[in-house]
């Protein structure tokens, strides 16, 4: 089991997605926009869609943990 920091309350990760990231389409080779149009609402719904990913990964890592 891993300590948290605070003696009271257990630690947590907590990731805000909304619908947007339905829309989102990863572009991994561009992922700073760099070589694209900007475009808020795309960059938002990737941002969300990637934030989604991470959320997945990390639940999948931390599988069995205790925080």
């Amino acid at each position: 089991m891993k300590e948290s920091s605070s003696p009271i309350l257990p630690s947590r990760v907590v990731n805000v997605v909304g619908a947007a990231h339905r829309k989102g389409k990863m572009n991994f080779a561009d992922l700073n926009w760099d070589k694209q149009k900007y475009d808020a609402k795309a960059i938002y719904e990737q941002s969300k869609l990637a934030l989604l990913l991470f959320t997945k990964e990390l639940a999948k890592k931390t599988e069995g943990i205790k925080i």
